[in-house]
């Protein structure tokens, strides 16, 4: 059995509404693209609007945010 470690990354940013203003409990996820085997990570961000995911897998990623009170 061979076990490779790949290095992992961190990605942080803030939700934020259309004039600016942080956004509290949104559920942020970091969609792997292109078919690959990665699986998706979810962050949740604090009442500052800040999210962070810490150890992504490298490659692009599509993110998404979502809020209930939101379509």
């Amino acid at each position: 059995v061979e076990l490779r470690l790949q290095p992992g990354f961190g990605l942080a940013g803030v939700v934020a509404n259309e004039t600016g203003a942080p956004l509290g409990n949104v559920r942020v996820v970091a969609e792997p693209l292109g078919g690959d085997a990665r699986r998706a990570a979810a962050a949740v961000s604090n009442p500052d609007g800040r999210y962070e995911f810490a150890n992504l897998p490298a490659g692009p990623v599509r993110l998404v945010a979502r809020h209930p009170a939101w379509q």
